[in-house]
């Protein structure tokens, strides 16, 4: 996790606000780091690609929001998310999601697709695509 009283003092308390409600309200739908850069995508009006070079894992080294503004509601949105969560790297976190797909049984994860499938139209269209249907 990074230090959020360090990149908070950088961001006006609007955009700070709004981002902190993006992230509460999962507005980060992806994430992926490899070492010390992370890249992340902000669903707005639009999807806005967010990179991040941190320091030492705890600092933000510099960051930019393919928005344009030199702060925003997408980067901030961002940084909650890595001041509350660890984001594991994408080896670490392959580990992790084949672990926990060896724990489940089918019906369990059958279920869970199905669920998926009903709620998520991101995802019920990905899982067309994917398997051609």
């Amino acid at each position: 996790m990074i230090d959020d009283y360090d990149w908070q003092l950088n961001f006006h308390y609007r955009e700070n606000g709004t981002g902190k409600n993006y992230y509460k309200s999962g507005r980060v739908k992806f994430i992926e780091k490899n070492e010390s850069i992370v890249n992340a995508i902000v669903l707005d009006d639009y999807e806005f690609k967010v990179k991040i070079k941190l320091c030492d894992d705890k600092y933000v080294d510099s960051i930019s929001c393919e928005c344009g503004e030199q702060s925003c509601k997408h980067m901030a949105a961002c940084l909650h998310l890595l001041s509350n969560e660890e984001v594991p790297d994408n080896e670490n976190k392959f580990m992790e999601i084949e672990d926990i797909l060896d724990k489940l049984k089918d019906d369990e994860l059958i279920s869970f697709v199905k669920k998926q499938l009903k709620n998520d139209y991101n995802f019920y269209r990905e899982f067309r695509e994917e398997f051609g249907l």
